[in-house]
């Protein structure tokens, strides 16, 4: 019974697929005869599919005709991705470089409600395991790029992630809030933020801040590598390097400031 109404689950968003894919491909608003005719499919199963899209704001309905067209917020998420794939775009170069130049694994997330989520990752040889694959979700409290990113936060998000239970993931992992607050001051003034084993017996991170045009955090890249060559204090030429590396993808998304202006 569960693997039919997971079979009739995907074909339900396939068929949504189909829907949209559909009217992306004609200039003007179409009726639901002309939608099913199309697809191939019965108008009655198009009909059910376009008013859960209209629900959700992905199809709009003009009042008049009772046609249907693309909503606003397919344009939104169709900006988004553009906007992601730029920042993929302009920051693998700069991770290959750094990566090649150190020998070090390097990361790059982006914000989101629950932590920071890996988009990439180039990897160097390693006999360490670099637990940070794309797809996986770093907490704010216990990681180099979260620092980072409530570096630049509202004190309203410092006060809830705070606020909330800080899983104790190794004996290094500081789970007390003053003490982050004080590393969070610590990362504005430096511009970047360690967390030496806090997530992964034996492993670092170094991160620093990737900008947009108007000045707001849009993603963290970080150099990972074991704690002997990335070492709790980090020499002065790494922390340059992440500084730079992302300064320059900052750059390329909009951003204008000096590079001295990302170190306050």
């Amino acid at each position: 019974m569960t693997r039919q109404k997971d079979e009739q689950g995907i074909q339900s968003v396939h068929t949504a697929l189909r829907l949209l894919e559909a009217l992306s491909r004609n200039r003007n608003p179409m009726g639901v005869t002309e939608i099913a005719r199309r697809m191939g499919t019965p108008k009655a199963r198009v009909y059910r599919h376009l008013r859960t899209l209209l629900t959700d704001g992905y199809v709009e309905q003009d009042l008049e005709t009772e046609k249907y067209r693309l909503g606003i917020k397919l344009y939104h998420l169709g900006r988004a991705a553009g906007d992601q794939m730029d920042l993929l775009t302009e920051a693998r170069r700069v991770m290959q470089g750094l990566a090649g130049r150190y020998n070090l694994s390097v990361s790059l997330g982006q914000p989101i409600d629950e932590g920071v989520f890996i988009i990439d990752i180039v990897r160097t040889d390693s006999p360490f395991e670099i637990s940070t694959r794309p797809g996986y979700v770093l907490p704010f409290h216990a990681t180099a790029q979260g620092k980072v990113v409530l570096a630049h936060a509202s004190q309203a998000r410092i006060h809830r992630v705070l606020s909330a239970p800080l899983e104790k993931l190794t004996p290094h992992t500081v789970t007390d809030p003053e003490a982050l607050r004080g590393q969070i001051q610590k990362t504005k003034l430096a511009g970047w933020a360690v967390a030496p084993e806090e997530t992964l017996s034996g492993l670092n991170a170094l991160a620093a801040p990737i900008l947009a045009a108007d000045g707001k955090i849009v993603a963290t890249i970080a150099i990972i590598g074991t704690v002997q060559n990335l070492p709790k204090r980090p020499p002065r030429v790494l922390t340059e390097a992440i500084l730079e590396g992302a300064h320059i993808i900052s750059l390329a998304l909009g951003y204008h400031e000096p590079l001295n202006a990302v170190r306050v």
